[in-house]
Parts: structure tokens; C-alpha cells; sequence
């Protein structure tokens, strides 16, 4: 069982073809910064307002930006 779910975690959130592997662009930024000041720490709920990202991609992108 643990490796079915390890499985289904990294295809769901790393090898899903339609997750975005761009770089992240200015309006990305904008959307996490803003919805993180509006929603909080809700990465869930921030990831909806930007589709082709994972749902961790936008709390990565927040912290490398705010400590880079």
C-alpha cells in the first residue's frame, strides 16, 4: 500500500503532464502574494487561482521568493 500511495502522490503532484513546469511569471507572483495576504496560509485554496500548478507549487514559490 505505501508505495500505491507514493505512486499516486508523485504522479498527482510531479509527473501529471498537465502540471505547468514554466517559469514562473510576474502575474503568478502577484496572485500568490495577494491571495496569500487575503487567504492566509491556505496553499490549497491559493493554488485554484493559478490552473497548470501543483498544489505545493505556489507555497515553493512564495518561500523562494521571500528568502532569495
Amino acid at each position: 500500500r505505501a508505495c500505491w500511495a507514493a505512486g499516486g502522490y508523485r504522479w498527482h503532484y510531479v509527473l501529471k503532464p498537465s502540471i505547468s513546469r514554466d517559469n514562473w511569471t510576474e502575474r503568478e507572483d502577484y496572485v500568490i502574494f495577494y491571495y496569500q495576504r487575503v487567504l492566509g496560509n491556505r496553499w490549497s485554496q491559493i493554488a485554484k487561482y493559478l490552473p497548470g500548478r501543483s498544489v505545493y507549487g505556489p507555497h515553493s514559490q512564495h518561500q523562494d521568493r521571500l528568502f532569495s
